[in-house]
C-alpha cells in the first residue's frame, strides 16, 4: 500500500507537483522552471502539451526564463529533448510571437544559442 511504500520521486515529478503552486517559479536547484524540466532529458511531448493547456498557454509557463547558467526551455529541448517536444513548443506559440516567447536569440553563459545546442549535439532534425 501507499503508506508502506511511497512512490519514488524524480526531478520531473517534483517539477510537476511544484508547477501547481506557481508555474513560473524555479523548481530546481539550477533555477530551472517546470517547463525547462519537463522538456529536458527526453521529456514527454504529451506531458508538455498538457502542461501548456492546463495553464492556458505557453506564455503562462515563463518560456523565456533563464536558469543559473542562462539556459532557456528552448535550449534544454534542443540539447536533450525530443523533436516531438520541440514541435509542441513551436506550435503552442501564438502567431508572430515564437521568437519572443521562446527567447530564440538568448545566449547562455558561454554565449551559445539554442541552435548551437542542437548543432553541437548532432540533432539535425531540430535545425531544419
Amino acid at each position: 500500500d501507499y503508506a508502506s511504500s511511497p512512490p519514488s520521486t524524480n526531478q520531473g515529478d517534483v517539477a510537476a507537483a511544484n508547477v501547481f503552486v506557481d508555474p513560473q517559479r524555479a523548481v530546481s536547484v539550477d533555477n530551472s522552471t517546470a517547463l525547462m524540466v519537463a522538456v529536458s532529458d527526453h521529456g514527454s511531448a504529451e506531458f508538455v502539451d498538457k502542461l501548456i493547456r492546463v495553464f492556458g498557454g505557453l506564455e503562462n509557463l515563463a518560456p523565456a526564463a533563464m536558469n543559473k547558467i542562462g539556459e532557456t526551455a528552448l535550449m534544454k529541448v534542443c540539447r536533450t529533448g525530443t523533436i516531438e517536444t520541440l514541435k509542441v513548443l513551436v506550435e503552442a506559440a501564438p502567431d508572430g510571437k515564437l521568437a519572443q516567447l521562446l527567447n530564440v536569440d538568448a545566449r547562455d553563459q558561454d554565449g551559445d544559442v539554442a541552435l548551437a545546442y542542437a548543432a553541437f549535439g548532432g540533432r539535425a532534425e531540430m535545425i531544419r
